[in-house]
């Protein structure tokens, strides 16, 4: 396995037990990490060092129950890998629930994630409103959760 696939699966592995930690001990200072969402809502989100991304991270756990996670289709291209999902959590403070479909683009050199894009399914109206950048559509694929 290539250097940069091996880094996003591991990546994967640590966001599956909720632990950011070794996400996170792979980013330089000068990343470019964005969550990019519906155009009409305010929750798009840039971080640019290590300690942005852990706050995400601790936010995100913190105010959301994730209830599946799944990263289904890993497409390598080198240095950048593009990653294929679906993700469904609830808030954890009303119980409000919200599923979508997503698209991960890595950057990776020297073994360092460089970029990570994140792009939600913003198709149908937003369901929740839990972070300023954590918010959600429906999705028509179906899981049982």
């Amino acid at each position: 396995m290539r250097i940069a696939m091996r880094v996003v699966t591991d990546a994967y592995k640590a966001l599956a037990r909720g632990d950011a930690c070794p996400l996170v001990a792979l980013i330089p200072a000068g990343i470019e990490w964005k969550i990019v969402g519906p155009a009409t809502r305010p929750h798009g989100i840039v971080c640019r060092t290590p300690v942005d991304v852990q706050k995400y991270f601790g936010d995100l756990f913190s105010s959301e129950r994730i209830t599946s996670f799944e990263p289904d289709d890993f497409i390598d291209m080198g240095e950048q890998i593009v990653v294929i999902g679906f993700v469904a959590s609830a808030t954890k403070s009303t119980g409000e629930f919200f599923k979508s479909q997503w698209v991960h683009i890595f950057d990776v050199q020297d073994g360092l994630r460089t970029r990570w894009s994140d792009f939600l399914d913003s198709s149908v109206p937003i369901a929740l409103d839990v972070l300023p950048l954590a918010s959600s559509a429906s999705s028509p694929r179906t899981r049982a959760i």
